[in-house]
């Protein structure tokens, strides 16, 4: 209970400290890409290793945070897994992988879930990435600097509209 007042202070004082220069990049000089999801189900799963492995074709390095339920068994060697009992009591991350991954200077962090969380909130705040694209929802506009709206209410589509968007900047 305590771990999500703290994390919600963190996330506010992340989004004032946070001092990376944001912008979109062309797509032709896009090196390295991370992806973060909020697992929902092992359909969902799927499609983002089929999207990880269209990203790796395009000649780009991929790092996938998936974070889960802590009763959630998940195993994914190629991704980061983590869940909330990463944090310590007072709302800061504990896991060296989500510190790592949140400090990495991404060109493109994208956000694939339909809807957002504290935790997702959190690392969007402290990413280093240069520009955080994710679906447009009114109150989540702060997180990021390329917002989508898919025609659909689909996860499919979400990921294909992301996609087709980065690729003509």
């Amino acid at each position: 209970m305590f771990k999500k007042s703290f994390i919600n202070l963190h996330t506010k004082s992340a989004l004032k400290r946070n001092s990376t220069k944001r912008g979109n990049i062309p797509f032709f000089k896009v090196k390295n890409i991370g992806i973060i999801h909020s697992y929902v189900n092992q359909e969902q799963i799927k499609i983002i290793y089929h999207f990880f492995d269209q990203l790796e074709k395009d000649d780009l390095k991929v790092q996938v945070l998936v974070l889960k339920d802590k009763d959630i068994e998940l195993n994914i060697p190629e991704f980061i897994v983590a869940d909330e009992q990463g944090l310590t009591q007072f709302g800061k991350w504990d896991n060296e992988n989500i510190k790592d991954f949140f400090k990495e200077p991404f060109d493109y962090l994208l956000h694939l879930n339909l809807e957002s969380t504290e935790l997702v909130d959190n690392i969007l705040a402290m990413s280093k990435a240069k520009c955080r694209v994710g679906k447009h929802l009114d109150e989540r506009e702060i997180y990021y600097e390329l917002m989508v709206s898919p025609e659909k209410e689909s996860f499919r589509k979400l990921i294909d509209q992301i996609y087709h968007y980065i690729k003509i900047i």
